[in-house]
């Protein structure tokens, strides 16, 4: 029997989340030498070789009468896979067409995507996994027939969400929409982050001659179905040790899961053990991805809870009590939110700077409010970096040109803007413990809303069509 323990593996946002041939090859060396092997990849051979994400083409039409309402969606997707076919290759091309038409009440809809072999570096899921591609599309189609029709863009997106009296609601391609709130969500984004104030403003300033912006999204995200398990053992000294399926990749998930235990057993954080990632002690589970941990983990602890309190009543004191859990969903749960972006673009250099962001978040019940407002920041960071900076290179002859940070461009400290953050509350129908995923939601509002503040900034000049990352040589061009 082998046992793996993998407790804090790190996070990668997806690149860990399909089988490389090395690590196949690590495992046999050490069953085949009897000893402990270790395969470290550098910076450089990552770049060339681990899976990438996004890349994909996308192409689209949205029927819209002159009230504005929608009509038809017409999509066609088409994602570069690399050179071969990592385990989760195909996910970011399923999830973007699965995701269309998002939130919006779209009956008649001709979506199209499609994987395609291509000679660079495997391509996988990245922080979000089809749903950016999905909600960008949408949005700047949205945001295109908002100016067509001269609606104002949040007012538009109100008038054809689907109302919270509606769901759950089948969408058009089979998904079905739990629960929410989508225009109360834009309201609150209004208020939140000065709309009116925005709007005044980008009209002075472009009266002095300035290029300025605003950009706004709406996104929905499917982040949570399937199983997992959980152990509980209360003891006598009331102390209580916790075993899950799943794993942590230092995204505090043991601090959530006995927050989760505490509130539901009524015990002290601090006499809860949490152990995860280690196969002779550990029930067999998933794992950490597409913003499904807390939920369905969480999830099934609450149910280990319960059974722990009705043992409770029936067992004497002084014996330990224990619960073993497999819980599955309902249904899958979907998150949603809206992002207000406020850009400006220097004359001279072309330089953006993106002089605010507001994002609003509904992820269901809240377990810890300040692990959700990291995971808002780091996903918000990601997709600014997406929209503005980062992008892999190949040469006429597929040979990659980037091979450090040297040569690819991340977001800095001081690349993050003022941000607003605000997160609405109403608990999922779909499991137990009622609550949506955040893990990838600042990914993937952030990066449309930036593509629409700049095709904002430039509507004096007619030009519209952009490609991200949108960096300042574009914007100096284009000047």
């Amino acid at each position: 029997c082998i046992r793996v323990v993998a407790p804090d593996v790190g996070g990668a946002f997806g690149m860990k989340a399909s089988l490389y041939p090395e690590e196949v090859f690590t495992v046999w060396a050490a069953l085949k030498m009897k000893r402990s092997m270790k395969w470290t990849a550098s910076r450089n051979e990552d770049f060339l070789s681990a899976t990438h994400g996004r890349g994909a083409i996308s192409r689209g039409e949205l029927a819209l009468t002159t009230d504005g309402d929608f009509l038809a969606l017409r999509a066609d997707f088409k994602f570069p896979l690399g050179q071969w076919l990592p385990y989760s290759g195909l996910i970011p091309t399923l999830n973007a067409g699965r995701i269309l038409p998002t939130g919006y009440n779209i009956e008649a809809v001709d979506i199209r995507s499609t994987g395609i072999l291509s000679n660079t570096a495997p391509v996988g899921i990245y922080r979000g996994a089809g749903r950016p591609e999905a909600n960008g599309l949408m949005e700047r189609l949205v945001d295109e027939a908002a100016h067509v029709t001269g609606i104002d863009p949040i007012t538009l997106r109100q008038k054809n969400l689907i109302k919270s009296e509606n769901l759950p609601h089948k969408t058009p391609t089979g998904s079905m929409l739990d629960s929410g709130y989508y225009s109360e969500a834009l309201e609150l984004l209004k208020e939140q982050s000065l709309y009116e104030h925005m709007l005044t403003e980008r009209g002075r300033r472009r009266e002095l001659g300035e290029f300025v912006g605003i950009g706004i999204s709406f996104y929905v995200e499917p982040c949570g179905k399937g199983w997992e398990s959980a152990c509980i053992d209360l003891n006598p000294d009331n102390r209580v040790v916790v075993k899950i399926g799943g794993s942590s990749q230092g995204h505090g998930r043991e601090t959530a899961f006995a927050q989760i235990v505490a509130d539901h057993l009524g015990i002290a954080m601090d006499r809860i053990n949490v152990f995860h990632g280690d196969t002779k002690i550990c029930p067999e589970g998933i794992g950490a991805f597409a913003s499904r941990s807390t939920a369905i983990g969480g999830s099934a602890l609450v149910q280990a809870c319960e059974e722990i309190l009705q043992k409770g009543k029936k067992q004497p004191d002084g014996t330990t009590l224990s619960s073993k859990v497999i819980y599955e969903t309902k249904g899958e749960a979907w998150g949603y939110g809206c992002v207000a972006v406020f850009l400006s673009i220097d004359i001279q250099t072309g330089v953006p700077t993106i002089e605010s962001v507001t994002c609003i978040d509904d992820v269901g019940k809240i377990i810890n409010p300040m692990m959700v407002e990291g995971q808002i920041m780091g996903g918000l960071a990601q997709g600014i970096g997406e929209a503005l900076m980062e992008h892999l290179i190949y040469d006429n002859n597929d040979q990659l040109l980037i091979g450090s940070f040297m040569d690819y461009a991340i977001p800095r400290a001081s690349d993050i803007p003022p941000l607003i953050i605000a997160t609405m509350s109403d608990p999922t129908p779909y499991n137990t413990l009622g609550a949506r995923g955040v893990g990838e939601s600042g990914a993937i509002g952030i990066p449309v809303a930036i593509m629409n503040a700049a095709v904002d900034a430039f509507c004096s000049l007619g030009k519209k069509e952009l490609q991200m990352p949108i960096t300042s040589q574009t914007f100096w061009k284009l000047l």
